[in-house]
């Protein structure tokens, strides 16, 4: 639908809509390379899921596991 929409708005022209699918593409590689790798990792535990690799360790960062909140309700 939002397809259909972009072509109505631009007036039957294709460029606002290989816009829109330019950006989204964007989006997703960037987010492929900002995610962290998940291989070999039992993401059930709280702890494996947020560790952090030696790779993705930065300034500030532990190679260990980084501390998260959680918030009861």
């Amino acid at each position: 639908m939002l397809v259909a929409y972009l072509i109505v708005v631009s007036g039957g022209n294709w460029v606002l809509l290989a816009i829109y699918m330019t950006v989204l593409a964007l989006i997703t590689t960037a987010c492929t390379f900002l995610v962290p790798e998940t291989l070999r990792r039992d993401l059930t535990r709280l702890d494996d899921a947020v560790r952090v690799s030696r790779d993705e360790a930065g300034e500030g960062v532990s190679s260990t596991t980084v501390t998260i909140r959680t918030v009861e309700w």
